[in-house]
């Protein structure tokens, strides 16, 4: 008995099972939605913390986060109030931009808790911006606070 089909046969499912992990779990573009998450850019008081930019891919598979989606966490010293959160997104263009909280600090609220978030669109993409206080920093009238933009496809 010949070993050349037993080879051809494995060669043939090497080349088949990568070309197929290959198309399942190559990463696409990322500048549509990096793109949205930009028009959420706030002042410059404001310093970028982290990013997590996860690409669309054809399987989210392993992903922490969903696929496509970016995420950055600003901090500052001073919270937006929630008219300059509402300007931010009319600023950015964001479709049906709903605001809720009053971005102001409970003396009442413990730890770290959000304030305020607006919500809306940008094309086919979802955006959350929050902006959370801790309460120890908000007793004293201060930051730091802390802004998280969140763009995911709709």
């Amino acid at each position: 008995m010949s070993s050349r089909p037993l080879v051809t046969l494995g060669l043939t499912l090497v080349v088949v099972l990568g070309a197929l992990a290959w198309l399942l779990l190559r990463a696409g573009s990322t500048a549509e939605i990096t793109g949205a998450a930009d028009r959420f850019t706030p002042a410059p008081e404001w310093t970028l913390a982290e990013e997590i930019i996860e690409p669309p891919r054809l399987m989210c598979i392993g992903a922490s986060v969903p696929c496509p989606s970016v995420h950055r966490r600003y901090e500052s010293a001073a919270l937006l109030s929630a008219a300059q959160l509402e300007r931010l997104g009319a600023d950015a263009g964001a479709e049906d931009w709903t605001l809720s909280g009053t971005c102001q600090p409970d003396a009442t609220t413990t730890g770290t808790y959000t304030v305020c978030t607006g919500e809306g669109t940008i094309g086919a993409y979802v955006v959350t911006v929050s902006q959370a206080v801790h309460a120890d920093a908000a007793a004293a009238g201060q930051g730091p606070g802390r802004l998280v933009v969140s763009v995911e496809k709709a």
